[in-house]
């Protein structure tokens, strides 16, 4: 009895720790993770931004960590890092993680694994990974800077709030080694400085399945466009310009901002001169807090991703500021003074061609900044050009796919391609474009890029519509695919409403006068009825007051003679044939009226169907006018 209690006892105390042990780790990521992205890749590091489920995850009383590790087939083939993540206390909860130390060229998966213990091994990890299911991610790392790189990326903008369209899970599955996304993440168009707001509109584009798997599966490159950063067409005077910027610093993944790469100024190019690249003079509206351009290296490609937004308008017809001009000629020098890098992608979050423009057609943001477009193209050709680089620029906003392979290019000629939409209805900026253009959404553009080892590094794009190319076009091989024509955006809805305009306001100003005229008649009818009706009544009432009706002897009684007064609206006309016949008839006129006033007095007006016949000719009784003159026979006694 007492070995049986005590052994009751030891599994009792034992329980708990059997329970621990059972719970001591568990990977199930959706309970816990709210959602996370990755971005600002290079060849040996990248940074992953994860959001949990707070009370969630407290209420665990887990700790949590991201194992990162190589396969080898469905194994694992050796555990890189196990790091621990640390949470903001904040209401979003959100762990910034910068992971270094990784190797070029390297495909790398990491897992979310949640643990009681304080910190794990690779061989924890290994025991666990081998007696779950865990929920992977991947990338890969790009090789060193500098050096003859292969890689794939795909880019485009704009998608509605809350959008959870198919294109989302075709990106998910693109296996892109980046993305660059360049503005309108969502249509908020918030105007007040509250990064609340900001973040809950984050929160918003990850709560949709499909834009979840894309932005986690896949390394990001974002920068915001007017309804992310405002309201529509917002500059940088929006009020909501600061919260945007903390909101973007606080949740966005992304490469040092405004980085400034060593120029090599020792030997110059065309006379080029020396470029600042230490000491920088900045504006008093910015000093340094707003602005998230920044520039990176993939294989032998610089990237220059410009922000269009933060500094626009900030000084009077400027887009850039100042200061981001400094900083764009450095990296344009920098890439012309270095033989390594081989081409330039320019980022734009407008569309840059802007040739067949005018109040009839939208026209594109750069449209108003000419000036600045000459001097980005003066200096690609002074650094770029001489030196034989190539440019591509990528531009977004415009809902459309469109490719214009430099002929229609009046700032730079360089091939330039428009990606949008992703989720939003069609619209076509700026233009003409060679190879044409497709406007809506589910679209996207896929470029390849090929280094060849020597010199030359070719572009191939393929720009996608519901998930087939639509537009293609190769750097290298322009020859495949000729295009003859430019094609020219249709007029906008700004046009027509320009065109229409004024023709439908014609119309509605002449609508309303006809309207006030026929009204104006109809008004006027009434009131001459209603004075008529005045008249016959104050006639029956003088005849009333005259004893007439009682007056004929009963042949006519008072109801009669008003029916019948009422009836003929009390007129009393007399109709002549012509103003010829008027003339000479005076004196008969005068004997009719004499006439028709003995008819009133002898109560004889009443029987006018005694009068005429079915012609309006008079046939009076025997007795009755015998002297009458045929002039009667126009006149005619209503009643």
């Amino acid at each position: 009895m007492i070995l049986s209690n005590l052994l009751l006892l030891t599994i009792l105390l034992s329980l708990p720790l059997l329970m621990l042990a059972i719970n001591a780790y568990s990977f199930q990521y959706d309970k816990y993770i709210r959602f996370h992205w990755k971005g600002a890749l290079t060849s040996n590091s990248i940074i992953i931004k994860t959001f949990s489920w707070k009370s969630v995850l407290e209420d665990s009383g887990y700790n949590t960590f991201l194992a990162l590790y190589t396969k080898s087939g469905t194994s694992i083939a050796s555990v890189a890092q196990i790091l621990p993540l640390t949470f903001s206390s904040e209401s979003f909860s959100m762990s910034d993680l910068s992971v270094t130390g990784l190797t070029p060229s390297t495909k790398y998966y990491y897992s979310y694994i949640f643990a009681v213990a304080s910190s794990l091994t690779s061989s924890d990890f290994q025991t666990y990974y081998g007696s779950s299911e865990p929920v992977e991610f991947h990338f890969n790392t790009f090789s060193a800077a500098l050096t003859p790189y292969n890689f794939t990326f795909g880019a485009a903008s704009c998608a509605q709030t809350g959008s959870n369209h198919p294109v989302f899970a075709q990106l998910a599955e693109a296996n892109f080694d980046f993305f660059i996304h360049m503005g309108d993440l969502h249509y908020e168009d918030i105007t007040a400085n509250d990064v609340i707001t900001f973040y809950q509109a984050y929160y918003n584009v990850f709560s949709q399945p499909n834009q979840k798997s894309f932005f986690q599966s896949t390394p990001i490159q974002y920068l915001f466009d007017d309804h992310d950063f405002g309201s529509n067409d917002a500059d940088g005077n929006v009020p909501s310009k600061p919260a945007a910027t903390a909101a973007f610093k606080k949740f966005v993944p992304y490469y040092p901002l405004r980085n400034y790469l060593p120029a090599d100024d020792s030997a110059t190019i065309g006379g080029a001169p020396q470029g600042v690249t230490t000491a920088i003079n900045y504006l008093t509206y910015n000093k340094g807090k707003y602005g998230i351009y920044r520039s990176f290296i993939v294989g032998r490609c610089l990237f220059i991703v410009m922000d269009l937004r933060s500094f626009q308008d900030v000084l009077p017809e400027d887009i850039l500021g100042e200061e981001q001009k400094n900083w764009l000629e450095n990296q344009i020098r920098y890439a012309g003074n270095t033989d390594e890098i081989r081409h330039v992608f320019l980022v734009s979050s407008v569309p840059w061609v802007d040739k067949d423009g005018g109040i009839l057609k939208e026209t594109s943001v750069w449209d108003d900044y000419k000036p600045t477009q000459a001097m980005i193209a003066s200096l690609i050709d002074k650094y770029l050009y001489q030196n034989d680089k190539k440019v591509v620029l990528i531009a977004g906003d415009a809902h459309m796919i469109a490719l214009d392979d430099g002929r229609n290019n009046e700032y730079g000629g360089f091939p330039v391609v428009q990606a949008a939409s992703l989720d939003r209805r069609g619209s076509c900026k700026g233009g003409p474009y060679s190879h044409g253009y497709h406007t809506g959404n589910d679209h996207y553009g896929v470029l390849e890029v090929v280094d060849y080892e020597n010199d030359t590094i070719c572009v191939k794009i393929a720009l996608m519509d519901g998930g087939a190319k639509s537009i293609v076009y190769d750097t290298c091989r322009p020859d495949l695919y000729p295009s003859d024509k430019n094609h020219k955006c249709g007029i906008s809805w700004r046009g027509w409403l320009i065109i229409l305009g004024p023709i439908v306001f014609c119309f509605l100003v002449i609508g309303t006068v006809l309207w006030f005229r026929r009204n104006r008649r109809k008004r006027m009818l009434l009131l001459k009825k209603k004075k008529q009706q005045e008249l016959q009544d104050k006639a029956i009432q003088k005849y009333k007051e005259d004893g007439f009706a009682s007056g004929v002897s009963g042949a006519y009684d008072e109801a009669k003679l008003g029916q019948n007064l009422k009836s003929q609206e009390g007129k009393l006309e007399v109709r002549k044939t012509n103003d010829a016949s008027a003339s000479g008839h005076e004196e008969d006129s005068a004997k009719i009226k004499s006439e028709r006033d003995m008819m009133f007095k002898e109560g004889t007006f009443c029987e006018r169907e005694h009068l005429t016949d079915m012609n309006g000719q008079l046939t009076p009784k025997e007795g009755e006018f015998a002297d009458a003159t045929p002039v009667r026979r126009n006149i005619v006694y209503s009643h």
